[in-house]
């Protein structure tokens, strides 16, 4: 299964609100942690959360704002 990949992964997660999810190819697992842990402190340190699920069988990831 083939998706296209977020290139602007920071913009993208500090545009989702409460609830949303976004769903990114498993290759962008790395990426992720990288803009969340690192891009995103600021955000993180006012509360800022995403949670990651892994769907391996399909490939995916999806990445839900929870607070």
């Amino acid at each position: 299964m083939y998706m296209e990949r977020i290139t602007k992964l920071a913009a993208t997660f500090r545009a989702m609100k409460v609830g949303d999810v976004v769903t990114l190819p498993i290759c962008q697992l790395a990426s992720y942690s990288t803009t969340y842990y690192r891009t995103l402190a600021p955000e993180r340190a006012q509360g800022f959360v995403l949670s990651v699920r892994q769907d391996v069988e399909n490939g995916i990831i999806n990445v839900t704002r929870t607070a």
